[in-house]
């Protein structure tokens, strides 16, 4: 070849451009200056780059604009008629290309799908996901899939490949799936597990909650609150085990609903009476304030959830997840852990040395020590006796931590290192196991029939948005992990509604928190390997018989105070860091994205403290609109999440800058087919899907299996 550079005309070079532009762009044009330092980066792209950009996108105009700038830049213009600008003044070849591939490429991961999709179309050999042709078994003649029905080499023996790949993948193999029953003692022993590792979890919020309500600190009715929200988990996880979701989820008492509800109880009309007034009242009318307060609360969490009831069980659920982005994400979760810091230090400073020690165990127990295993004797029909390995530390990290500096402060307390009442002793609540019922059946209704009012309703609303955000990111990681197909969409709204009923009864029952998935019970599944929802149905029938011995839950409420504060240090740690994770899908280099979380965050902190201090502040002349926009003022995830989906949405940024397109991919849903009757999903009713499937009409229900999703 002949001419200037004649190597860049060869179809080898430009093959091997790297730059594939995103498909919303049409004109891709270049300004510079034939003359001048500052030029010379975008010169030498555009010689040794411009053929490759017009081979490997033959459906862009490529333009080159010479001598009719001062400074160079790149300007691109997009289907909608949107432009983009890019500053390459100064700047070299390379630093131009890996730039332009960054803002106006496709991801490498999207190249390779497209590469992958594009080979398994075209090819009529081809089989399976995203072919023309699902599997070979369709065609008439052909053998039927072992995995449907065995064939008898499959049951003789397995082939070399899948031998070799079970031994590759054996520490990723699921022991028991979704539909798997294990043996009754595994069963047991793993429900155990799930129950000591919600217990850590759910122990914790009426310690937050109680001095809110105005209990007094030796008040009987504390272990009562604890054992009634053991016992409402018991049979709404069952409900959603069995006929929600389907997926082995525990559903429990969550941090997200303090928020709202410590927002509600600020109010100038619910707060507590001075110390020294509340602990002279009689027995009786120390009652009546906090069950007044808590009947409050109660219709505040009735009435949201049977909002989230109708989001889930009638598909309002899928529109509202088109608005939900990462940045909607991050300040929902993460000002959840944020704003309960103030409750963090109040405990921890009743004695720092007792929570500094809590803290360190908790870091070196699930930190440190996750992956040292206990040696553990088992047995088996097979093979006898044997040592097996048990990751205590891993499963029950908070759970003997405490213990740990429970009985340190025990010894403490037994050689007077503390003064007496100093809330770092073990002997200042025994009064309440004193107390407390042996055995107490809760029942509905328990503290007075509840108030409404739709301030506190729409308040509360705030902890049923960010439980649901939460939940949404659990069912396709759990279904992964337990070894199922991706949820499709009627799972996900029969387990938002489900969720929603749950913390509808949560309410009747008096719990003073909804429910919301527990994500210590999924990382128990990932630790395990059983994801069988038999074993959470068994969990259920322990949390249901602990729910009823009150002493049980007393036992819980006597955690000295600093151990406590230790533990909340460290968990609403984890909650703001679990919300700061979805970043991972946002372009942090973005002003815009920076832009956004940097003022949702310290908005949503400055307002509700001004409200706090200000509760009078606004006047309208409507008291009831005075109490929805107080509550509402005063609750910062609710303002996180709705200044972060209003900014996202309105300000202008690509998808890819907005992490909205890797979020898509991580969310991705499955589209189950069950109109063969033959096949099971294993999200199907445990009963009833005969007459599901033959009637039309059920496909139109959001909430059934045989849902469809319709444009």
């Amino acid at each position: 070849m002949i001419g200037r550079n004649p190597v860049i005309r060869t179809k080898r070079y430009l093959e091997a451009g790297r730059i594939y532009l995103s498909d919303k762009i049409k004109v891709f044009s270049a300004h510079y200056n034939n003359c001048g330092e500052r030029h010379r980066g975008l010169i030498d792209f555009c010689i040794w780059h411009y053929p490759q950009i017009q081979y490997k996108n033959p459906d862009v105009q490529c333009i080159i604009l010479r001598n009719m700038t001062p400074t160079p830049f790149i300007r691109v213009y997009l289907e909608n008629g949107d432009d983009v600008l890019i500053d390459v003044d100064s700047k070299d070849r390379l630093e131009i290309l890996n730039h332009v591939i960054k803002v106006l490429g496709k991801p490498e991961k999207f190249l390779k799908e497209e590469l992958i999709a594009k080979e398994k179309k075209d090819n009529p050999a081809n089989f399976g996901y995203l072919c023309e042709k699902p599997c070979i078994c369709k065609f008439v003649g052909q053998v039927p899939c072992s995995g449907v029905v065995p064939n008898c080499f499959t049951k003789r023996r397995k082939s070399i490949t899948e031998t070799i790949e079970n031994e590759t993948d054996s520490e990723n193999a699921i022991l028991y799936g979704l539909d798997d029953v294990p043996p009754w003692y595994l069963s047991i022993f793993m429900a155990l597990q799930h129950y000591m590792t919600m217990i850590s979890a759910i122990v914790s919020i009426p310690f937050v909650l109680t001095p809110a309500l105005c209990m007094t600190d030796d008040d009987p009715a504390k272990s009562y609150i604890i054992s009634t929200m053991i016992f409402v988990t018991s049979f709404v996880t069952f409900i959603q085990v069995t006929f929600g979701c389907r997926l082995p989820l525990v559903q429990g008492g969550t941090i997200s609903f303090l928020i709202p509800t410590l927002a509600i109880l600020s109010q100038p009309q619910w707060q507590c009476p001075p110390k020294e007034v509340l602990e002279s009242m009689s027995p009786a009318n120390q009652t009546e304030t906090w069950q007044l307060r808590m009947r409050e609360v109660s219709g505040a969490i009735i009435l949201s959830a049977s909002v989230q009831m109708f989001m889930g069980y009638f598909g309002v659920i899928g529109v509202i997840l088109r608005f939900v982005s990462p940045l909607t994400i991050v300040p929902v979760i993460s000002l959840a852990g944020l704003s309960l810091f103030a409750n963090a230090a109040d405990a921890s400073s009743s004695q720092w040395g007792i929570a500094i020690l809590t803290i360190v165990l908790l870091t070196v127990f699930s930190q440190c020590l996750n992956n040292v295993s206990v040696p553990v004797p088992s047995y088996n029909k097979k093979s006898g006796w044997s040592v097996g390995k048990f990751y205590i530390f891993k499963l029950f990290p908070v759970l003997l931590t405490i213990v740990f500096v429970w009985v340190l402060s025990g010894i403490l307390t037994a050689v007077d290192f503390f003064p007496k009442g100093h809330p770092a002793r073990t002997d200042v609540k025994l009064k309440i196991i004193e107390r407390a019922a042996w055995i107490r059946i809760p029942y509905p209704f328990q503290w007075g029939w509840p108030t409404f009012s739709l301030s506190s309703a729409v308040g509360m609303f705030a902890g049923v948005l960010a439980c649901t955000v939460e939940s949404l990111g659990y069912y396709p990681t759990v279904a992964k992990m337990c070894g199922g197909p991706p949820p499709s969409i009627h799972v996900i709204n029969r387990g938002v509604g489900t969720e929603g009923l749950g913390t509808v009864l949560a309410g009747i029952w008096g719990c003073g928190n909804g429910t919301n998935t527990f994500g210590e019970n999924v990382g128990t599944i990932g630790v395990t390997k059983v994801g069988s929802r038999r074993v959470i149905q068994v969990a259920c029938l322990i949390m249901l018989f602990q729910g009823v011995f009150n002493k049980f839950g007393a036992f819980f409420i006597i955690i000295p105070e600093p151990i406590i504060g230790g533990i909340f240090c460290v968990m609403f740690g984890m909650i703001t860091a679990y919300g700061l994770s979805a970043l991972q899908y946002v372009d942090l280099n973005s002003s815009r994205n920076l832009f956004i979380l940097g003022f949702t965050f310290v908005f949503s902190l400055a307002l509700p403290r001004w409200m706090i201090h200000n509760p009078g502040a606004i006047q309208t002349g409507f008291p009831t609109i005075d109490s929805v926009l107080t509550v509402l003022g005063s609750t910062s995830i609710l303002i996180g999440g709705v200044l972060g989906c209003v900014m996202d949405n309105l300000i202008p940024g690509t998808l890819e800058e907005r992490g909205v397109t890797e979020w898509i991919e991580q969310m991705k849903l499955g589209d189950e087919e069950n109109e063969d009757g033959d096949v099971r999903s294993p999200y199907d009713f445990p009963f009833g899907m005969d007459y599901i499937r033959s009637h039309k009409w059920c496909s139109y229900i959001p909430c059934f299996p045989t849902y469809k999703a319709r444009q």
